[in-house]
Parts: structure tokens; sequence; C-alpha cells
């Protein structure tokens, strides 16, 4: 699941004759469905983060940011300290100056709106799909008793 390829996952695994079971294990019906499950936690785990990456970015401090635009004398641990994640680009100009270029929030804002409209019509797609397919089973079993 990691790596995508199976030879470098046996490799990885250390399997023995792992060429001779590539094939037999891929085609395991038991192994195929726990793969499935491992990909959907997976694509579901990379949903969540990016939307929790996205509230950061919309609704995030700067103010350690600004902090670090007027530190003179900085050390490492000040600054591995700070939450800089609002940051996407930081540049020290010739004067000595620092030009800090912060994640567009509105467009975080975009993101977060569009998450929750595909979420809402996933959630009322389905009611729909079941509501239909009752309404045509309905019309089936009144035909057979007609």
């Amino acid at each position: 699941m990691e790596t995508g390829n199976p030879t470098e996952a046996f490799s990885i695994a250390d399997m023995q004759n792992g060429k001779e079971n590539i094939r037999e294990l891929i085609l395991s019906e038991n192994i195929r469905e726990e793969i499935k499950k491992i990909y959907e936690v997976k694509k579901q785990n990379l949903a969540i983060k990016a939307e929790i990456g996205y509230e950061r970015l919309a609704f995030g401090e700067i103010s350690d940011p600004v902090k670090l635009m007027f530190i003179k004398d900085y050390d490492e641990n000040q600054i591995k300290s700070m939450n800089l994640f609002n940051i996407s680009e930081i540049k020290r100009l010739k004067d000595g100056t620092i030009e800090i270029k912060f994640f567009d929030r509105m467009k975080a804002l975009e993101k977060l709106h569009q998450i929750e409209i595909n979420r809402s019509e996933n959630e009322v797609l389905p009611f729909y799909s079941a509501l239909e397919n009752g309404i045509k089973n309905l019309t089936l079993k009144n035909q057979y008793e007609s």
C-alpha cells in the first residue's frame, strides 16, 4: 500500500522468493480487500488533514510571524517554537528587512466551503438514490400485483 509497487513491498517486507509469490498474493481476494480498506482509511485521513490545514490557513494566528519581523537577534529554538504555518514565503531584502507573504485566507475559506458542499452532496445523494429505488420497487410491486 505504501509503495504502490508489489515487488518493492516484498523487498521491504524481506520476504523470501518474493517474485514467485507476488502474483499469487495480488490475486488473493483477502489481500486485495485489506489493501482497499487501508487505502480508504488513508484517503479519509488525507481529506481530514487537508481540511484541518485549510482551517488553520483561514483562521490561524499571525502573531508569531509579526514577532518574527521585529526580532533582530533570534536563536534557532525561538524560531522552532513559533507557529509559522500561515507563511507562504519569507525573503530577506538587501536592506536587511524581512518580507513575509501569507497564504490567501479567502482561498482557504473557498476550499473549506467547497469541502462542505461536497460533503453535503455526498450525504444527500445517497438519500435521494434510496428514495428513488424505493419508489421504483413500489411501482414494480404494484405492476406485478395488478
